[in-house]
């Protein structure tokens, strides 16, 4: 079985889809996001869809963006890699100012190019998403017996030793 870490930004993308029609999850490579995201997808209530845009078969999917629009209305919307797209981002910006609260997909774009990203998302989509920042493992995100998060201890409780190289004792050897 898969221990998998729950990641504290989680919530800020809830809320952030909440308020915001789309959404920006930008990281380095292979610190979460498409995990993150499949899982906040696996929760939400209407579904979801992923595609990864730097695969050939899932970007192609995009031509027909009405007909893919109308097929998976009101679902949370996965854009792994959404900068090898870049055409979309105008067509979304369409998109994200219909006020038809109902059919509206959520859209969560995934990108570890943040520049590229970033900068095709202030472009055509300016003040309709929300940008989240996915950093490495945090300390208050790690549950192993030796790394209790603090905020599950509760007051009296001892601070769990951490042993580094530079902690342990050294023994000269002459």
């Amino acid at each position: 079985m898969k221990n998998i870490v729950t990641r504290e930004v989680l919530g800020s993308l809830r809320s952030a889809l909440e308020d915001y029609p789309c959404a920006l999850l930008l990281g380095p490579q292979q610190v979460g996001k498409t995990t993150l995201a499949k899982k906040l997808g696996k929760e939400w209530e209407s579904g979801f869809e992923y595609m990864a845009l730097d695969q050939n078969r899932d970007s192609s999917l995009l031509e027909d963006f009405d007909g893919f629009v109308e097929e998976h209305q009101g679902k949370l919307i996965i854009l792994d890699e959404a900068q090898c797209l870049p055409d979309i981002f105008p067509k979304l910006k369409n998109l994200l100012d219909d006020n038809d609260e109902e059919k509206k997909s959520k859209w969560l774009l995934l990108g570890s190019a943040a520049l590229n990203l970033i900068s095709l998302a202030s472009q055509h989509l300016g003040g309709r998403y929300k940008r989240i920042e996915l950093t490495a493992l945090q300390l208050t995100e790690l549950t192993t017996p030796a790394l209790t998060p603090m905020s599950t201890m509760e007051a009296g409780d001892e601070i769990p030793a951490i042993q580094t190289e530079a902690a342990r004792p050294t023994v000269d050897k002459y």
